[in-house]
C-alpha cells in the first residue's frame, strides 16, 4: 500500500510500464494521490528539493576543486 505523504490518502497507479535493462524486465508504477489539488503541491515540493539538491551537489564540487587548488598551489610554494 502506498500513502501520500502530504494528506494519508491512499495514492493510485496512474501507469505502470516495463522496461528491458540488460537481461532482465524491471515494472516501473508510477503513483499519484486521488486529490489533484494534493499531488499538484507534492509535485511542487519534490521539484524544489531536486533543484535544493543540485545546488548542494554543485556548491561541493566548487568547494572541493577549490580545495585541490590551494593544496596544489601549497605544495608548489613548498618546493620552491
Amino acid at each position: 500500500m502506498n500513502i501520500c505523504t502530504r494528506c494519508g490518502k491512499t495514492r493510485v497507479a496512474v501507469k505502470t510500464y516495463k522496461e528491458k535493462v540488460g537481461n532482465s524486465i524491471v515494472i516501473y508504477t508510477i503513483n499519484e494521490c486521488p486529490d489533484p489539488l494534493c499531488q499538484k503541491i507534492v509535485d511542487g515540493q519534490l521539484r524544489d528539493d531536486e533543484k535544493r539538491r543540485t545546488l548542494v551537489k554543485n556548491d561541493q564540487k566548487k568547494r572541493e576543486l577549490l580545495r585541490k587548488e590551494a593544496l596544489l598551489r601549497r605544495k608548489q610554494l613548498a618546493s620552491i
